[in-house]
C-alpha cells in the first residue's frame, strides 16, 4: 500500500510538471518583414524569466535565413530577480536576396542546465523560438488569399472572410472573391460573392461575404477564387457546421500596465473524447487604421479530451499607445482550425477584450475570467493523498496495538507442567514481541513534498 501511494505521488508530480508553464519565454513570437528595398533591419526582442530563477540562456538561429541573422547576444545569464532580458538581432534585406515568396528563420532561446562542476547538461533544457518571416515581392501583381469564417451553427448568418495580400511589386486596382460551398460528396451548396477592393504593394485587406447556413450539421469545404486585374488565385479549406470540436471559452489579460508585456490567457475547450495534438494560438493584432502591429503565437500544446486548457501568448506593448485595436485569433491543430475576431481596448492598466458574441473585461488587478490552474488542482490532490497516507498508517498502527499479540511460547526446560498450570505462580516468559517486525510500520520513508513549489 505504501509503495502504491509513493508511485501515485510520483505519477502526479509528473502530471504537475507536464502542465507547468515554460521557465523561459520569448516575445514577440513572430515578426514579418517585407524586402521591398535594401536596408539593415534591427528587431528588438525580450527573454522572459517566467519562474524567476537563476539560469543561463543560449541564443542561436535556425531556418532558411539563419545565416543572414546577426545576434547581439549569443549567451547571457539571468538572476531570479530579473523578470526579462532585452536583446536584438539584425538582418540585411534586399529585393534580390532570394526567390519571391515567404522565407523564414527562427531565433531560439534555450535555458541551459548547468551541473555542479560548472558544465552544461541539456537533457532537460527548455527552448522557445521567435519566428522571423521575410516576404520577398513577386514581379508585377501577385495576390495571395486566405479564408476563415465566423459562426459554426446551422440555420444562421455566417460571415465569410477572405484576407488578400498583395505580394507583388505593383498596385492591384481591383480584387474580388467568390466563395463556393460544397458538401463531402462534392455537391454544390451555395456560391457567395464579396465586394471589390484595391491593394497597394504588400498591403493586406479583407473581402467579406454573408452566407445563411440552411444546411444539415456535417463537414463541408469552401473553394475560394480571387480575381484581380485579369489574374486569379484559388484556395480551398475544410470546415465543420453544427458541432464543435474546439471552442473558445475566454481570453483574458491579468496584471497589465501599458508599455509592459501583456500575457493573453486563451482558454479553449476540447469537446471530443480524444486528445488534440499540436494545438497553438496565433493572434494578429491591427490598429484602428488596419495596419498590423503585432503577430504573436503561443507554444504548441496537447489539449486533453473533454477538458479546458490555457494557451499563452505575449504582446510587448512598449511604444504602443492606448486605444482600440482588432485581432484575428486563430487556434490551430492538426485536425481543426478555430477562428475568432477580437476587439481590444488598450488602457493604461487594463485591456478590455470583446469576443464576437460576448465581452470579457480584464484589469491590472483582477480578471473576470477566473480559472483553476491545473497545477493548483493537482497540488490539492497531492496534499489530500499525503494526508490520507498518514491517516491510513496511523489507523493501521493503532489497530494492531489494540489487538495485542497472540503468542504461545515454547515451554522452557526448567519449568514444570505444574507451574504452567498454576496461574498464581509468576512465570518469566521471554518477550518476543521485538521479533514481530512485520507488525510494525515505519513512515520515515514517506516523501516530503513542498507543495508551494509546485504552483
Amino acid at each position: 500500500m505504501l509503495l502504491q501511494n509513493k508511485l501515485s505521488i510520483i505519477f502526479l508530480l509528473i502530471i504537475v510538471f507536464s502542465f507547468s508553464v515554460n521557465a523561459i519565454g520569448i516575445t514577440p513570437g513572430k515578426i514579418v518583414l517585407d524586402a521591398i528595398d535594401s536596408r539593415d533591419e534591427t528587431i528588438n526582442f525580450k527573454i522572459l524569466n517566467n519562474e524567476h530563477k537563476d539560469m543561463k540562456v543560449v541564443l542561436y538561429t535556425e531556418g532558411e535565413f539563419k545565416d543572414l541573422v546577426k545576434l547581439k547576444n549569443e549567451e547571457f545569464r539571468m538572476k531570479s530577480i530579473d523578470s526579462e532580458f532585452s536583446s536584438s538581432y539584425t538582418i540585411k534585406l534586399s529585393k534580390e536576396m532570394s526567390k519571391p515568396g515567404s522565407h523564414s528563420a527562427k531565433i531560439i532561446a534555450m535555458d541551459v542546465n548547468e551541473n555542479s562542476n560548472g558544465g552544461t547538461s541539456v537533457g532537460f533544457s527548455t527552448a522557445v523560438a521567435s519566428l522571423l518571416f521575410v516576404r520577398v515581392p513577386y514581379p508585377n501583381k501577385y495576390v495571395e488569399p486566405d479564408f476563415y469564417m465566423i459562426g459554426e451553427n446551422i440555420d444562421q448568418d455566417i460571415k465569410l472572410f477572405v484576407p488578400v495580400t498583395n505580394l507583388g511589386s505593383e498596385k492591384v486596382d481591383s480584387a474580388k472573391a467568390s466563395v463556393t460551398i460544397f458538401d463531402i460528396d462534392n455537391n454544390k451548396i451555395a456560391s457567395i460573392n464579396t465586394e471589390s477592393k484595391s491593394l497597394d504593394k504588400m498591403e493586406k485587406r479583407e473581402l467579406v461575404g454573408l452566407w445563411h447556413s440552411n444546411v444539415k450539421p456535417g463537414k463541408y469545404y469552401a473553394v475560394v477564387k480571387v480575381d484581380y486585374d485579369g489574374k486569379s488565385a484559388e484556395i480551398s479549406k475544410k470546415f465543420d457546421l453544427g458541432y464543435l470540436i474546439l471552442d473558445l471559452v475566454g481570453v483574458s489579460v491579468k496584471d497589465f500596465k501599458l508599455g509592459s508585456i501583456a500575457k493573453f490567457n486563451i482558454v479553449v475547450e476540447n469537446k471530443v473524447n480524444y486528445p488534440i495534438d499540436d494545438a497553438y494560438a496565433e493572434m494578429k493584432i491591427f490598429d484602428a487604421s488596419g495596419d498590423s502591429v503585432a503577430d504573436i503565437k503561443s507554444p504548441v500544446s496537447v489539449l486533453a479530451p473533454g477538458k479546458k486548457s490555457s494557451l499563452l501568448a505575449f504582446w510587448d506593448t512598449e511604444n504602443v499607445k492606448g486605444g482600440r485595436f482588432s485581432s484575428d485569433l486563430n487556434i490551430y491543430s492538426k485536425d481543426k482550425e478555430l477562428q475568432r475576431r477580437l476587439d481590444l481596448l488598450v488602457k493604461d492598466n487594463a485591456i478590455d477584450i470583446n469576443i464576437v458574441g460576448y465581452v470579457i473585461k480584464s484589469s491590472g488587478s483582477s480578471s473576470s475570467t477566473k480559472l483553476v490552474k491545473p497545477v493548483a488542482l493537482v497540488t490539492i490532490i497531492i496534499i489530500i493523498l499525503v494526508v490520507f497516507n498518514f491517516v491510513y498508517l496511523y489507523l493501521r498502527k493503532r489497530n494492531n496495538n489494540s489487538k495485542g499479540f497472540a503468542y504461545k511460547p515454547n515451554k522452557p526446560s526448567n519449568i514444570s507442567n505444574d507451574e504452567i498450570k498454576n496461574p498464581e505462580k509468576q512465570i518469566d516468559i521471554p518477550d518476543k514481541k521485538d521479533n514481530l517486525t512485520d507488525s510494525k510500520v515505519s513512515n520515515n520513508n514517506l516523501e516530503k513534498i513542498d507543495s508551494d513549489k509546485l504552483v
